[in-house]
């Protein structure tokens, strides 16, 4: 259990870590994806596309066997939380701003906390198990 435990931990520490990195890095590129219109749905577009691209690796490997994690999704979303939603807090009075700023950071809040725990979930769907499990057959049976 406390093994478990610790492995999820580290796990969530060091995603988190690497994914606020990440982040840092990749989200500024943003508008770059379609700079010939550059309006409020090509740009959440292009954000989420970003957002997907980014967190699609960590999905993977959270969702790996070899990790072997005992709750993948729930680990996933703590990255998520620890890793991009702790980093916009200061920035959170946006939300309550009326027009498009509140209704983008409200946008941003959601995409952050659910798209890597739901490419984890898919992941956990789509990837192979690690079940190694053969039966040997009966001693005399044709």
């Amino acid at each position: 259990m406390e093994t478990s435990f610790v492995k999820s931990a580290v796990a969530v520490a060091l995603g988190a870590a690497v994914l606020y990195a990440v982040a840092s890095l990749a989200l500024p590129w943003t508008p770059l994806l379609f700079p010939s219109a550059p309006t409020y749905p090509t740009m959440q577009l292009a954000h989420t596309i970003v957002v997907v691209a980014m967190c699609l690796p960590f999905a993977l490997v959270v969702a790996s066997r070899r990790l072997s994690l005992r709750a993948p999704v729930v680990v996933a979303l703590f990255i998520a939380l620890f890793g991009l939603v702790l980093p916009v807090l200061p920035s959170l009075h946006l939300v309550s701003s009326p027009g498009w700023p509140g209704v983008s950071a409200a946008l941003d809040l959601l995409k952050f906390t659910g798209i890597l725990p739901l490419l984890t979930w898919l992941a956990l769907r789509w990837l192979p198990s690690n079940n190694s499990f053969k039966p040997k057959p009966l001693r005399g049976s044709a």
